[in-house]
């Protein structure tokens, strides 16, 4: 029938677009509708990973290909300042940018949160990190700009966090957060729960500026994330309460993850970034705190709560009871929380 149709011209688009030579990028929708379709068959495994591979490169080549966004912006000349103004208009510029690029990757990626089976989650872990690591960043002289380039990561990781979260899907929670690597503005290699968080981005001032020129806004990262991601998520989460929940509760396991790996450094000091979900947890109704939710279904599931039994969080860590581990891991969580001024 005329979907069988559609589906066949769409292939041959596809394998059209292999090579994605030219001005014919991928675009967002075909990249979904292809993504489904070698999802909803484990056999093509093979052309899932090249399909979701392909749009990964062609997604880094836009975003750190030569000349379009350059490391040395403003300082060209051998200047050693830049006006403040125009600093900010080059960062809405870049975020904005980056989203537009980052679209078809994005919906990619929320289709593998929602529907991958476990087998087929590393081939979007691998997406992440070619979205993820940019090349040598030697001639980023502009810190802003240099941190900034971890917003395409982080879009693909909300959009398929938030997705698989919703469907509660923690092998690709994992393949994602823990299985991806990493390689950080200090060039130092680590899992994707240590290194890309919006914090990244967050310790710029100016970036709250950038973002949200018209008002004071806590968390400027993880609310543009918010904001952007609402739409591709729609299909999987319509109603705006659902989108909520599962955003919120992503950013918890991302916490707990955060600080389920750092634990075992002996250097740790209890530090853990935060994001949207802090905020409505210091400020807003009990009902409304996915940590609140998220603590009270592990205190009742204890070994049995998903992100431990589903592989998110290591409950076998040397020297920890399995149940003392992840309440350690809940309080660290709050008492970073504790500590921010959300006012």
């Amino acid at each position: 029938g005329g979907a069988d149709e559609f589906f066949t011209g769409l292939l041959e688009k596809v394998e059209a677009l292999e090579t994605f030579g030219g001005d014919d990028p991928l675009s967002a929708p075909i990249a979904v509708a292809t993504t489904k379709r070698y999802l909803d068959d484990p056999e093509r495994y093979v052309r899932l990973r090249e399909l979701i591979s392909s749009i990964g490169r062609e997604t880094r080549d836009k975003l750190f290909g030569e000349g379009r966004f350059p490391p040395n912006w403003g300082l060209e000349t051998g200047q050693i300042s830049v006006d403040k103004e125009s600093l900010l208009e080059e960062m809405r510029r870049r975020v904005i940018s980056y989203e537009r690029i980052c679209e078809p990757a994005i919906g990619a990626m929320a289709a593998g949160g929602y529907y991958a089976r476990e087998h087929q989650a590393r081939a979007f872990g691998e997406m992440l990190e070619l979205v993820g690591s940019p090349p040598n960043q030697a001639g980023y002289i502009l810190s802003q700009l240099r941190d900034l380039r971890v917003f395409p990561a982080l879009l693909l990781l909300y959009a398929g966090g938030v997705a698989a979260t919703a469907t509660g899907n923690f092998p690709f929670l994992r393949a994602l957060l823990r299985d991806a690597m990493f390689t950080d503005r200090f060039e130092e290699t680590g899992p994707v729960a240590l290194t890309v968080h919006p914090w990244v981005i967050d310790g710029h001032d100016d970036i709250r500026v950038a973002l949200f020129p018209d008002r004071r806004t806590y968390e400027p990262t993880s609310q543009r994330l918010f904001d952007t991601l609402r739409e591709p998520l729609g299909e999987y989460l319509p109603l705006d309460v659902g989108y909520q929940k599962a955003f919120h509760e992503f950013e918890v396991l991302r916490a707990l993850t955060f600080v389920d790996i750092k634990k075992r450094q002996p250097d740790y000091r209890g530090w853990v970034p935060l994001g949207r979900f802090a905020v409505l947890h210091k400020r807003g109704r009990l009902e409304e705190s996915a940590l609140r939710t998220l603590r009270a279904e592990y205190q009742e599931q204890l070994a049995l709560w998903a992100p431990l039994a589903g592989g998110l969080l290591d409950s076998a860590a040397a020297g920890w009871d399995s149940d003392d581990t992840v309440d350690y891991n809940f309080k660290i969580v709050e008492s970073m929380i504790s500590e921010e001024r959300y006012l």
